[in-house]
């Protein structure tokens, strides 16, 4: 895991000149915040599209903009008080939380997980479900509460992803637990 940085020091690292930055009031608002952040602004360190925006106070220039796209926003966040920052010191809160109110964690099957999202997706009639995998990349899932709309939505997908190696698209109907195509035809 990369180690936290300062935000100077992030600036100084990448050679980002604070006099080039945009100015910024000494104490933005949340509204200012957000008109800045829905500029889809780039990132100040790397080029990418920005996630958050802060103000950075330059000793010779004054409060300036620096706009961070997630890997640097992350990489300068400052860990809230007694926040853990492993995994393990993640669930051990977790489980320590639980056992305060009285609850006992346990792990669950995929299959359970799977029913679980059935069940919610359906209370919300959202009765299709299209869900596009890559090998080694997050798998995506849209929803419908029509037929016609998810027959549109899934040939929308295979459009976009015909040609791209290893995409696979299914269309499945959550209340009749039925699969009602597939792109490509062979796995």
């Amino acid at each position: 895991m990369r180690q936290r940085m300062e935000l100077g020091d992030l600036l100084h690292q990448q050679h980002v000149d604070p006099s080039g930055l945009d100015p910024a009031p000494g104490r933005p608002t949340e509204r200012e915040y957000f008109r800045r952040i829905h500029r889809m602004l780039p990132c100040t360190a790397c080029g990418e599209t920005a996630a958050s925006t802060r103000v950075h106070n330059s000793p010779n220039h004054g409060p300036r903009w620096v706009d961070l796209c997630m890997p640097h926003m992350i990489l300068t966040m400052k860990p809230a008080p007694r926040m853990p920052t492993t995994l393990e010191g993640i669930l051990d809160d977790v489980r320590e939380v639980a056992a305060e109110v009285g609850l006992t964690l346990r792990p669950i099957s995929q299959e359970e997980w799977e029913e679980t999202g059935r069940r919610a997706a359906l209370r919300h009639g959202w009765r299709y479900r299209i869900t596009i995998s890559a090998p080694g990349q997050p798998t995506l899932d849209g929803v419908a509460s029509d037929e016609e709309t998810a027959r549109e939505r899934f040939a929308a997908r295979v459009s976009k992803y015909e040609g791209t190696p290893g995409v696979r698209i299914v269309l499945v109907d959550l209340a009749e637990r039925k699969t009602l195509d597939v792109w490509p035809d062979q796995p």
